[in-house]
């Protein structure tokens, strides 16, 4: 796996070499399904038969977030515009003002909310502060992201549900971003996830639960997953492999455990 900070954009890290790509992986599914059954079902029972057992990746962390409820709202706010900034951008939208451009892109989605409503009645001082950290994040993603290929097939916001242990375990994920970057039948999906704070343990965490659940819904294993940080631009590519698919084996197993203790 490696961090860097504006040596390579995102995009080029993903693609890589492609005279160096491997041939798609197609039997790697099976046996982490099986590993994870077996191990699923001797902590979990069937206890959670008609109520299952859900795992996201909020379920990775060991600690929970404590924020003030205003902060927590304006995070939350920050990630899904930070979403929508990825999404315009995959498609070559240039932004004129970046926070009134994605609340409006936001807006014309959801209607309102009550996130939507907190926006609203921010007063001008703090709308403005956060106009400016807004556009500070999306100046991030832009020269972090680099630029995507002519030919590439993107899939944004890519919602992956992977039913375990006859239904008891249901593994539901989020994908920010789907790459197809090649049509010539070698390995080439890629896997990008965006987030607003600086990266840790769990972003490593998020990026392997992806490719963990990217295998299990396709049956073919991604070329590598990312994290991209609009906070510092900072990024973690990793290859997806064998030892990380066991790790995230492990992630997800720690996660089972301390939620079914809770």
């Amino acid at each position: 796996m490696t961090s860097t900070l504006d040596s390579v954009t995102v995009l080029q890290a993903l693609r890589g070499n492609r005279a160096e790509r491997p041939a798609p992986r197609t039997t790697d599914a099976a046996h982490l399904r099986a590993a994870l059954e077996d191990s699923l079902y001797a902590i979990d029972g069937p206890q959670h038969f008609f109520n299952p057992l859900v795992l996201r990746t909020q379920e990775l962390r060991e600690l929970p977030l404590d924020f003030p409820a205003s902060h927590y709202s304006l995070a939350r706010i920050r990630g899904i515009l930070m979403h929508h900034a990825l999404r315009l951008l995959s498609v070559g939208y240039s932004f004129t003002d970046p926070f009134e451009d994605l609340l409006s892109a936001w807006r014309c989605e959801v209607g309102e909310s009550d996130l939507l409503e907190f926006v609203d009645h921010l007063d001008a001082e703090d709308r403005a502060k956060f106009a400016t950290e807004i556009a500070a994040h999306t100046a991030a993603l832009r020269h972090g992201l680099g630029t995507f290929g002519s030919g590439w097939s993107l899939r944004s916001t890519v919602r992956v549900a992977n039913l375990l242990c006859s239904g008891a375990v249901a593994l539901r994920d989020t994908i920010d971003l789907s790459i197809d970057t090649s049509d010539d039948g070698d390995c080439a999906t890629v896997l990008l996830d965006i987030t607003t704070a600086p990266l840790d343990e769990n972003s490593e965490k998020v990026l392997r639960f992806h490719a963990l659940n990217q295998t299990l819904r396709t049956g073919v294993t991604p070329l590598r997953s990312a994290v991209l940080s609009t906070a510092t631009g900072e990024q973690l590519v990793a290859e997806v492999d064998a030892a990380l698919l066991t790790q995230a084996v492990a992630d997800l197993l720690e996660a089972a455990e301390r939620k079914c203790r809770a």
